[in-house]
């Protein structure tokens, strides 16, 4: 019999991630030191700079007020901006750096005049303007009816309602989107499983389906933290479940 050749081309068979447990945090800092280092690179999928959710810090972290708290602190110390993320599953709410907030602005490609209403807002709303949407008779204080427009046109500006809008930053529609595909893909996979759970060390080897590009951690933290699933622990390892 003879011997067959083996081909430099023929793949090997993948390599099985094995991950048994969810890290717990000491503090909120190490958190989202842990959050922010989940993001893929800032040039994959164009999905722009770092976007963190604060559902994701209460699976991390055991205490809701001591996270509220540091937040509050370090948005109040522009170190930190806050996004609502539209999203059917969970009231989220995204965290930005400052720095990447503004940045977002800036690297747009548009006219020299659209850049400084771009830059003001930005400004605006990392140093004056904490919240998370704005109603039209304080964005009237500090824009015109045009310059509103142009802010909806980049993405500054979402719908709220006829009178007001949520702040936003160009690339959250293109987060959004692998976001959302990511929430669904993952509840999808355990939804077929046969008691609706699997254990945690079976999940990252799963495909959670398309346009699902921030990773299955990620995705994971989201759902523990907002309750759309809980785990576990069970002789065989953690258990995630509906």
């Amino acid at each position: 019999m003879k011997r067959k050749i083996e081909n430099a081309n023929d793949k090997s068979p993948p390599k099985l991630i094995k991950i048994c447990s969810i890290p717990e945090m000491q503090t909120v800092d190490d958190a989202l030191e842990y959050l922010f280092g989940l993001y893929p690179p800032m040039n994959f999928k164009n999905l722009g700079r770092p976007i963190i959710l604060k559902s994701q810090l209460y699976a991390l972290v055991k205490n809701k007020n001591k996270i509220e708290s540091l937040l509050l602190e370090m948005q109040n110390s522009q170190k930190i901006r806050l996004l609502k993320i539209h999203d059917e599953i969970d009231n989220s709410v995204g965290i930005m750096k400052t720095d990447d907030f503004v940045s977002s602005f800036t690297e747009l490609s548009c006219p020299v005049g659209d850049m400084e209403l771009l830059e003001k807002f930005s400004d605006f709303c990392s140093k004056k303007y904490h919240h998370l949407s704005i109603c039209k008779p304080v964005a009237l204080e500090n824009f015109s009816d045009g310059e509103i427009s142009t802010l909806i046109h980049y993405g500054a500006l979402t719908i709220k309602s006829e009178n007001s809008w949520y702040i936003s930053a160009p690339h959250l529609g293109r987060f959004t989107r692998a976001y959302k595909a990511g929430q669904r893909g993952l509840l999808t996979l355990i939804k077929r499983t046969k008691f609706k759970e699997i254990l945690l060390s079976e999940i990252f080897n799963r495909n959670l389906g398309k346009d699902s590009y921030l990773g299955h951690m990620y995705h994971l933290l989201a759902h523990l933290g907002a309750g759309t699933l809980n785990s576990i622990h069970t002789s065989s390892g953690l258990l995630i479940r509906l």
